[in-house]
């Protein structure tokens, strides 16, 4: 143990570099670069002074090492701080009425179907008084058309429009947007019309950037004029140019359940297949003077190539950085420990950009490529077939294929459970036909991408690579629909993650060292993992409520009893998927459930069963009776109610309506107009009874 812990010092100090930028996320704490200056140099100070100690006294033996790991703690902290602090110069008070901004382009406009998406960086703002420099990212929505769709890289853009904050979750376990485009240094956005914005200049960003963009453009155009178009195009783009907003919901959903999500983000696995190739091509240079140094030349050279076709996509620039340092690792040291120079690559990349860390790609890459070094030859070695029979040899590559696929899935289901809520049951089956599937397709991609200047080859060739993307996606839908293809578990804890990792950490350390203590330790937190697991589900199993949601323009309401649910929605609700996935399943799915019990709130009819009781206009659950007023109310159907719930800008008389419900607490959705609500509001005031707007404060939860 201790032999390897001096092998990977990188990985020792890199431990309380990652503390440090938690802790300094977690806490916002600000110390500018003269307070990080000083910290480190009063670490130095105090290393100087350890080591004048050291020759009185060996009793100081070690404390070196303390005082490193608590430098590389502050280097952490101070990295995130000034990190941030540069992304804070005078920022947009969303607050306060905005005049104009000065806004420019950081990507290549998205066109979506009827807006294009700007990410921007504020070069300047206008309030009432006079102009500000900032530099605070922001995004920019304009209305779809001609000139937006044009928009480009480095383009500078006049916008008079005030942005607004953006909003966190309004609904119970939705995606948190806002924490997700906080963690990039992005805190507002704007709306804007044609008459709001115009250009003041074009192609002002960094050339090699632009000229990267330009590259994936162009290579986008070409596989249209393939006649690639919707899912083919889509998982095309994604494999070969890291262009994962082309991907419909559908895919991305069928991909995760069959536990091949990551063959759709360019990252580790395709860099590293582009260098399998290179290796074998520039393999004769090896044994040649100097072939060394010229492989490594031309292999960095081709992989950052490769980055640059992708348009420096930030997935690929991760993995084509933690390659290059292996690469540059082997070539001076051929004995570096590869963990030690996985280490170097990922202080690299968080030291340029600390939010790094909580990035689920990032962590995913790190965990897998990790997982791989330390425990796959292990595995693989457990079986070794006869390499002298054609027969043998595929066995070796299958079973290599296998363990790798083992080893990359136990190191990060954790993390699927923590932030999905689900475990692909078909994995391994997905992995065996995908992978390979997938090779094919990405190294037919880049050879129709090379040859796509001599029309004549590149078309025929063209309809061999749709062929083989279509193949892929039905192997992937085969999967999906086979019975149990997803388990859904229950919300896991930060504390659950904590100790299922540590469990596997100490499990793995007692195979590679066979100490009996490791054993009892991981066994023991897999224990306490068991517990925390079991009293998670207990409690869900004794939850009872009714959920209200904030939706546009509908209603939804889920009554939950312990591990059975029933949805209420309006029946438009029901035929927009995509906003029950993102808006109401993460609730369902947080509680070990899916979504299988709809009833439509329009139905005349009743449902009953032992937890929720729906008849016309009214509902009861949870010991509360509540009563459901639409556009089509008939008045002469009233009761007395517990809440009233107002929807779709019901057309009826607000006070007669409480003196004859008598309810104490009335409730408005989103399917009500803002000019409803207020004339509402203003009545239950007179009325002295409480009123609750779920489009400004979220969904309501009620309990028993």
């Amino acid at each position: 143990m201790n032999n390897l812990l001096a092998r990977i010092p990188l990985v020792r100090f890199l431990i309380p570099f990652v503390i440090g930028i938690v802790f300094a996320y977690l806490f916002k704490i600000q110390i500018g670069i003269p307070g990080f200056v000083f910290v480190i140099f009063s670490i130095v100070l105090l290393l100087i002074f350890q080591r004048k100690l050291l020759q009185h006294s060996l009793k100081y033996v070690g404390l070196d090492g303390v005082i490193i790991s608590f430098a590389f703690l502050f280097l952490g902290i101070g990295c995130t701080s000034i990190n941030s602090n540069n992304n804070n110069l005078n920022l947009v008070d969303c607050s306060k009425k905005t005049n104009a901004l000065q806004v420019q382009l950081l990507n290549n406009a998205i066109v979506k179907e009827k807006s294009v998406k700007l990410a921007v960086e504020v070069l300047s703002w206008r309030d009432s008084l006079t102009w500000k420099r900032s530099n605070e990212k922001m995004l920019v929505y304009l209305k779809r058309e001609p000139g937006s769709e044009k928009l480009k890289y480095g383009d500078v853009v006049l916008i008079c429009a005030s942005p607004t904050a953006i909003d966190g979750p309004q609904n119970p376990e939705e995606f948190d947007y806002r924490k997700w485009l906080d963690r990039q240094g992005i805190h507002a956005q704007v709306y804007a019309v044609r008459d709001e914005w115009k250009i003041i200049s074009r192609e002002n960003g960094n050339w090699f950037k632009a000229a990267a963009l330009d590259l994936r453009s162009y290579f986008f155009n070409k596989l249209q004029s393939y006649g690639m178009s919707g899912t083919s195009f889509g998982v095309a783009a994604a494999l070969l140019l890291g262009a994962s907003d082309q991907l419909d919901p559908g895919t991305i959903q069928s991909y995760a359940a069959s536990g091949t999500l990551h063959v759709l983000s360019v990252s580790g696995m395709h860099v590293a297949l582009v260098y399998v190739v290179l290796l074998k091509l520039l393999l004769p240079f090896e044994k040649r003077r100097w072939g060394k140094w010229l492989s490594i030349f031309l292999q960095l050279t081709f992989l950052w190539f490769y980055a640059t076709l992708t348009g420096l996509c930030p997935s690929v620039m991760r993995s084509v950085t933690m390659l290059s340092v292996v690469i540059a690792g082997r070539a001076f040291n051929r004995n570096a420990h590869l963990l030690n120079s996985l280490a170097a690559s990922a202080f690299i990349l968080l030291i340029v950009d600390p939010m790094l860390l909580f990035d689920i790609g990032f962590q995913l890459s790190y965990l897998a490529v990790v997982g791989i070094v330390m425990l796959q030859p292990k595995l693989e070695s457990i079986w070794e077939p006869n390499q002298n029979t054609f027969h043998g040899k595929v066995l070796s590559h299958l079973w290599t294929l296998i363990s790798v696929t083992v080893v990359a899935q136990i190191f990060t289901f954790p993390l699927g459970l923590y932030y999905f809520n689900q475990f692909p049951t078909y994995f391994l089956l997905s992995n065996l036909v995908v992978i390979p599937l997938s090779t094919i397709v990405m190294y037919a991609g880049l050879f129709l991408l090379i040859i796509s200047p001599f029309k004549i080859i590149a078309v025929p060739f063209a309809h061999v690579f749709q062929f083989l993307v279509d193949l892929l996606n039905e192997c992937v839908v085969l999967v999906e629909h086979l019975p149990f293809a997803v388990l859904t578990s229950a919300k896991w804890g930060f504390l659950e993650l904590v100790l299922i990792y540590l469990g596997i950490g100490l499990l793995i350390f007692y195979l590679l060292k066979r100490y009996n203590l490791l054993l009892h330790l991981g066994l023991s937190v897999f224990f306490l993992l068991i517990v925390s697991v079991g009293c998670g589900v207990r409690k869900k199993l004794q939850n009872r409520e009714i959920v209200i949601f904030n939706l546009k323009h509908a209603s939804g309401i889920v009554v939950i009893n312990g591990a059975d649910h029933v949805l209420f929605a309006d029946t438009t609700l029901l035929k927009r998927k995509g906003e029950i996935d993102f808006h109401i399943l993460p609730l369902l799915k947080a509680s070990g459930m899916e979504l299988d019990k709809i009833c439509s709130l329009q139905d005349t009819g009743i449902f009953k069963n032992n937890f929720v009781h729906q008849g016309r206009n009214f509902m009861m659950a949870c010991g509360k009776k509540i009563a459901i007023v639409g556009r089509n109310f008939n008045a002469n159907t009233y009761t007395t109610c517990d809440i009233l719930l107002l929807k779709d800008n019901a057309n009826v008389n607000l006070s007669d309506l409480l003196l004859l419900m008598k309810p104490t607490l009335v409730v408005v959705d989103g399917s009500d107009s803002k000019w409803k609500i207020q004339k509402w509001l203003a009545c239950c005031k007179t009325s002295a009874i409480d009123f609750y707007d779920i489009t400004k404060h979220g969904a309501l939860i009620i309990t028993p």
